[in-house]
């Protein structure tokens, strides 16, 4: 993170909540993400879900069913899954994925943080007020 620590302003925030989420080390140029997370349960995922909004980490999580093939241990498996799709501002992005680790049941959870690269003004100050 050599380079990050001498840039300044909003830019400086977007750099550190990516560089620093274990995530990677390619910056994203976004102030707001989506970040994915699977769970074996509807009642996991409720739960998870929960969480992350009461402790301001999301503003918004969706919860949908879906069917996931993956290799595992050497073999295809197909299983049923709840998807969590958490809004949040990029820097709650540590902390948010901190917690998804913390409260996870899998071994290797999947863990994606996609960027927001446009919405609308009034849904992203909302998404920004609600992780505060």
């Amino acid at each position: 993170m050599a380079g990050v620590s001498k840039t300044t302003g909003p830019e400086a925030a977007r750099l550190r909540a990516v560089c620093c989420s274990g995530l990677g080390t390619v910056p994203i140029m976004a102030e707001h993400l989506i970040v994915t997370t699977t769970l074996d349960t509807p009642e996991a995922a409720q739960a998870l879900a929960a969480a992350v909004v009461e402790a301001r980490l999301a503003a918004c999580v969706q919860i949908l069913p879906v069917t996931s093939v993956y290799r595992w241990n050497g073999g295809i498996q197909s299983d049923p899954e709840w998807r969590l799709e958490c809004k949040t501002s990029a820097d709650r992005l540590d902390a948010l994925l901190a917690e998804l680790r913390a409260r996870h049941s899998y071994d290797e959870p999947e863990l994606i943080a996609t960027p927001i690269v446009a919405g609308s003004p009034g849904y992203l100050d909302w998404v920004t007020a609600e992780t505060r």
